[in-house]
């Protein structure tokens, strides 16, 4: 049970991510204070793994990006806490790679993915047409002119959009049942169109 203790708070993770809610407990958020989980979990798992992991290529690259990071806030003029705050989360991503590259059951954690996803864009759409609770995630909304932009269970219509970008191709290719994926995959299609961001689409193609 020990060994899967890394996977089930890795799952915890993943299955939050699209619900992140703005109150916090000792200033952090559910999502962080999973986070904080999932790292205190893998310690001994990363440690098992640290040899496989110094020579993957993918965890390689990451590093060398993160290093990067980190270099550029160090020398930001402007803007100095906010550079280091996305040093911190690039790391955290970087250590979440390495968690997922270290586990065996990777399946559990793409199906969780997309279940979570789906629910994500199927309350998405429930909360844009007035069956919401946005006040769980943010204090306001956004607009194109007269015209709503879809945010669902984010803070932005852009961090909305991130999301479901990423999460697209992840559920076509998921582990799960074809029609699952094909209604999940039509629901973020329909999110992704409301968010309204050019910049969601471009990195999606």
């Amino acid at each position: 049970m020990r060994d899967r203790w890394p996977n089930i708070a890795l799952a915890a993770l993943v299955a939050q991510i699209p619900f992140e809610f703005r109150y916090t407990f000792l200033g952090l958020s559910n999502l962080q204070w999973t986070l904080v989980a999932v790292a205190a979990t893998s310690i001994p798992l990363l440690l098992q793994n640290w040899q496989n992991l110094k020579r993957d290529r993918l965890v390689q690259t990451a590093t060398l990006f993160v290093v990067i990071q980190w270099a550029a806030s160090s020398y930001a003029l402007e803007f100095n806490t906010n550079a280091f705050k996305a040093a911190v989360r690039f790391s955290a991503g970087l250590m979440l790679l390495a968690i997922l590259r270290s586990i065996d059951d990777r399946d559990t954690i793409w199906r969780t993915w997309g279940i979570a996803s789906g629910i994500a864009a199927l309350y998405a759409l429930a909360a844009y047409t007035g069956f919401g609770l946005p006040w769980l995630f943010r204090d306001q909304e956004f607009y194109i002119g007269h015209v709503q932009r879809l945010s669902g269970s984010f803070e932005y219509p852009n961090s909305a959009a991130a999301y479901f970008a990423l999460t697209l191709p992840i559920v076509w290719w998921s582990p799960m049942k074809p029609a699952f994926r094909y209604v999940c995959a039509g629901l973020i299609w329909s999110t992704l169109f409301l968010t309204f961001s050019k910049g969601a689409f471009a990195a999606l193609l």
